[in-house]
């Protein structure tokens, strides 16, 4: 078993607070072009988008929560067949939940 290293500690930036470029910039534009487009030739449902993104948002909040409470990490724990099954089980509980808050189960 390798002996971890304690993280290198990070200095702050020395001129201020910097903004750094999302990575996922070209989704960002894509979402914002495709809701401009919706809104140019069906401004009523722009609101339901609005809404159905919230939804989505808040159930991926949810998830992650019931993920943290159910699935603790270990800081021992093997690398096999149980943390796979464990993570197929994340990921079930994660869809699961999405999908019943956004279809309103």
């Amino acid at each position: 078993m390798a002996i971890l290293s304690s993280p290198k500690k990070v200095d702050p930036p020395k001129s201020g607070f910097r903004l750094h470029a999302p990575q996922l910039w070209e989704w960002a534009v894509a979402a914002v072009v495709l809701l401009l487009f919706i809104w140019w030739k069906q401004p009523q449902q722009v609101p339901v988008i609005v809404y159905k993104a919230a939804q989505f948002c808040t159930a991926v909040y949810i998830a992650h929560l019931i993920d943290v409470v159910f699935f603790k990490p270990e800081e021992d724990e093997p690398r096999d067949i149980v943390l796979a099954s464990k993570e197929i089980a994340r990921a079930m509980v994660y869809g699961a939940t999405v999908l019943g808050l956004t279809l309103g189960i």
